[in-house]
């Protein structure tokens, strides 16, 4: 679905909503109940703009969102890409058969770190390339 089809649906609902509202309005004001009428709506609003920005979230792919914010997080440097980080890397990302979890094992030790997803487990390694890289570059400096 294209986005600007989704933001016609949601006006169209909007616009919907409101007709509604206004009607009932309306009525409550013409036989004494506004109040009670309109804490019902409000209610019925509030909730509607939950379930529909919960919607929409999902429908634009909360993932997609969630890998870009990693990637703006970590700033790899120029010319680095996230696959170059966990290739060159000295961790290997594991999943074992028959669990849930996922192990980022540390070639060098023998180590491992557990993580519920795959993108926290990457996003791990790549925070451990930083961190090395900018020891590196201290130690570089200092000595």
């Amino acid at each position: 679905m294209n986005g600007r089809i989704a933001w016609l649906v949601i006006g169209a609902f909007g616009v919907i909503l409101v007709w509604v509202l206004y009607e009932k309005i309306r009525d409550a004001i013409a036989s004494g109940r506004l109040m009670l009428t309109l804490f019902r709506w409000a209610f019925v609003l509030v909730g509607e703009i939950v379930f529909l920005a919960g919607s929409a979230l999902v429908f634009l792919g909360i993932g997609k969102l969630r890998r870009q914010i990693r990637k703006w997080q970590y700033r790899l440097p120029a010319g680095v890409t996230m696959e170059m980080v966990l290739r060159e890397s000295p961790y290997e990302l594991a999943h074992f058969q028959g669990e849930d979890d996922y192990r980022v094992v540390d070639k060098r030790t023998g180590e491992f770190v557990e993580w519920k997803d795959p993108d926290g487990a990457k996003a791990w390694i790549i925070r451990q390339y930083l961190k090395q890289r900018r020891n590196e570059q201290r130690s570089r400096i200092s000595g």
